[in-house]
């Protein structure tokens, strides 16, 4: 028995996906057939993604020239006895290191919580018996029954509909929820334009229908879509790699002036102390101690005002129909 996916299946009829299912639309599977299956194709999981630890996140945030540099300006400041300067530094860059920190592990969390997506139990046929089931023993062929409420716990082609509405926002983006039937749609639509196919891991909103089970676990668009952000690299936007190169080159002019003020000190006959202290003084002077932290700050909070926005702000010139009565 092989799963069909979702993309084909929605373009198929529902009779025809039943069928290659080897399964029926009024009594669903066997008990028997449905453990059989769920030995081949294992449980109905989205493998939660592990992600970075958040000691590589935390280190992430000061493996950069700039707070390196910091640190080293901090750390001769309390070796010269300069308390208060060395405080005020360490500071600088314990704040940004935090914000930094917080804001990435949070982001973390928030995708490993798609898992969180996928519902604990379901209504499924069973022998023809409406009868509740984990949904992690769902198998392509299983019958799921869903109602306004229910989060649809895989991707499943519908056969039957009375009015039902499915949210797809956790996957398209789309606020409006979009009607489902059993129509078929042409071949090599995409996750928004497939009427006839529900997808794990979205919410039915309105009306009722019954679907039957195409693909389960990763195989899933909620699953692939997991495994892809568990894949994904880190990527450097215009604006953080401007940033490295900036700091860059300022560390490397910063270090040069303070290594060549030192023996211009001494040559003019100031103390060893005096003359060291003197190029510390100028490298944290000349490094703008606070400019991690500003655009960290900056740019956590324009993707919190972002996210706060209304949809209708975003999307001025789309409006949410009016909910069926």
């Amino acid at each position: 028995m092989n799963a069909i996916p979702a993309a084909e299946a929605a373009s198929r009829s529902a009779e025809q996906v039943l069928r290659d299912l080897g399964t029926s639309a009024d009594e669903g599977l066997g008990e028997a057939e449905a453990k059989k299956r769920l030995q081949e194709v294992g449980p109905n999981v989205v493998d939660r993604g592990s992600g970075e630890g958040a000691w590589k996140i935390l280190w992430r945030q000061v493996n950069t020239p700039l707070i390196w540099v910091l640190l080293a300006s901090s750390a001769l400041a309390f070796v010269l006895g300069e308390t208060l300067d060395a405080f005020v530094v360490l500071a600088v860059v314990v704040l940004n290191t935090v914000i930094g920190f917080v804001q990435e592990y949070r982001a973390g969390k928030e995708i490993e919580a798609l898992v969180d997506l996928v519902p604990r139990q379901a209504t499924a046929l069973r022998d023809g018996e409406r009868v509740p089931v984990s949904a992690d023993d769902l198998v392509p062929g299983d019958v799921v029954l869903l109602q306004a409420g229910d989060q649809v716990p895989a991707d499943a082609r519908v056969f039957s509909s009375k009015s039902l509405q499915v949210d797809e926002s956790a996957l398209t983006g789309e606020a409006v929820p979009v009607e489902k039937g059993p129509e078929p749609v042409e071949d090599g639509s995409e996750i928004g334009d497939r009427a006839s196919v529900v997808h794990g891991g979205t919410l039915a909103t309105y009306g009722n229908g019954a679907a039957v089970v195409v693909t389960t676990g990763t195989s899933t668009e909620l699953g692939r879509i997991s495994s892809l952000l568990g894949e994904a690299t880190r990527m450097e936007t215009p604006l953080t790699r401007q940033i490295a190169g900036f700091s860059k080159w300022l560390t490397v002019a910063v270090v040069v002036i303070a290594v060549l003020l030192f023996p211009l000190g001494l040559l003019r006959g100031f103390p060893v102390a005096d003359a060291l202290l003197a190029a510390i003084a100028l490298a944290v002077a000349a490094i703008p101690e606070g400019l991690p932290a500003i655009i960290t700050i900056a740019l956590a909070v324009g993707v919190r005002r972002m996210a706060g926005a209304p949809w209708s702000a975003a999307c001025p010139r789309s409006r949410p129909s009016a909910p069926p009565r």
